[in-house]
């Protein structure tokens, strides 16, 4: 991704492209496509093998097995899509190990913020803050999980973690640009 100690413009470009396209879909569809993700990773691969050879190319694929690993666990969990799990492993593709876990970092503040914005905005009177308060000290008192169910229907905000995504990626980038290293 370096050229004299340069930054490349155009896998940033490239990658910031993916992220707009990323973020659309995910707002208007709930999901990031396959049609976007893997020919994503696969141009990340095959720039970085021709900019620099088999260095590159492992660059890419050590970013791209990463990006995807770390989301991998929470899509196994059940809390994000796999399309999320394969744009962050094209991230890594195009920005390598060190750069998909700054990425991760500053993806997961930015998706923390997000979450903390849907609460105050979706639960207004925050009833579930007693609910769960009951919920903790009832599993305190039984030591076992007790789940305490909302009294009606709760309404659940829908997280585009595209946009999360997004944003730590591109304040990655950003970072980066501005001071020629990693934040972390």
């Amino acid at each position: 991704m370096h050229v004299n100690g340069q930054t490349e413009i155009y896998p940033i470009i490239f990658l910031s492209i993916v992220l707009v396209i990323a973020l659309v879909s995910d707002m208007r569809v709930y999901k990031i496509p396959n049609m976007l993700t893997y020919p994503g990773m696969a141009l990340a691969l095959i720039f970085h093998a021709v900019s620099n050879g088999t260095s590159g190319f492992l660059f890419s694929a050590l970013g791209l097995m990463v990006g995807t690993g770390i989301f991998l666990f929470p899509f196994i969990f059940g809390f994000m899509g796999a399309g999320d799990a394969k744009l962050m492993g094209t991230v890594g593709a195009v920005l390598g190990v060190r750069g998909v876990l700054n990425a991760c970092v500053f993806t997961a503040i930015a998706g923390g913020v997000l979450a903390m914005i849907l609460l105050l905005l979706h639960n207004r009177n925050f009833k579930f803050i007693s609910r769960y308060a009951v919920a903790v000290s009832a599993s305190i008192a039984e030591r076992r999980f007790i789940w305490v169910p909302p009294a009606e229907k709760e309404v659940k905000p829908k997280v585009y973690y595209a946009l999360a995504i997004a944003a730590g990626t591109l304040y990655t980038v950003c970072w980066k640009a501005a001071f020629y290293s990693f934040p972390l």
